[in-house]
């Protein structure tokens, strides 16, 4: 029947702009303005997001399995960004070093 037919080709749609092409567009332009590291990290928290959302919009809880699966990916992402910040502290450091080596020539 034509409505069958018209709720399919919406699905189809939906899918293929909405779920498929939005996000790719989306994910290319964002990369253009973040470091390739930076985007790894971004792009490791989906599946928190993904779980975010299930939450808020479908009621769905997360079990046992689900919560040590976060709290890995958070856990990997504070080394990330620890690691990230000792090195740029590190270069700041080594910066002032070489800066003040060169005004005492």
């Amino acid at each position: 029947d034509a409505q069958g037919v018209m709720l399919a080709l919406g699905i189809i749609g939906w899918s293929g702009v909405v779920t498929t092409a939005y996000p790719t567009w989306a994910q290319s332009y964002g990369q253009r303005s973040v470091s390739a590291a930076a985007a790894n990290v971004i792009y490791t928290t989906q599946p928190l997001w993904s779980a975010l959302f299930a939450r808020l919009v479908l009621g769905e809880t997360l079990g046992e399995r689900g919560a040590m699966g976060a709290a890995a990916i958070m856990s990997a992402l504070m080394l990330v960004a620890a690691d990230s910040f000792s090195e740029r502290e590190s270069t700041k450091s080594k910066a002032t070093d070489t800066s003040s080596a060169t005004k005492e020539l």
